[in-house]
């Protein structure tokens, strides 16, 4: 589920819920920077060719055209 909260020139905004084993396509953004936060779960984020697995309260400041995804996990394990 992606719900966006604010989309203008700017800024986008939105909150991203995945299920278990889903994931984001890997993609990039031309023009726009991105700024990640972790607000609950244990998904695991893929930045170029390193992969990470952030707790809660994590972040992770992404720069233009650098590859990305996100993975819905199913454990809690690191």
């Amino acid at each position: 589920m992606i719900k966006t909260i604010v989309d203008n020139r700017n800024c986008l905004v939105r909150i991203i819920e995945l299920a278990p084993h889903q994931l984001t396509e890997l993609h990039f953004h031309a023009l726009r920077r991105q700024y990640l936060y972790v607000m609950e779960g244990s998904p695991g984020i893929q930045i170029g060719n390193s992969f990470h697995y952030p707790a809660v309260g994590e972040e992770f400041y992404i720069s233009q055209r650098v590859k990305h995804r996100i993975i819905g996990r199913h454990d809690i394990t690191r």
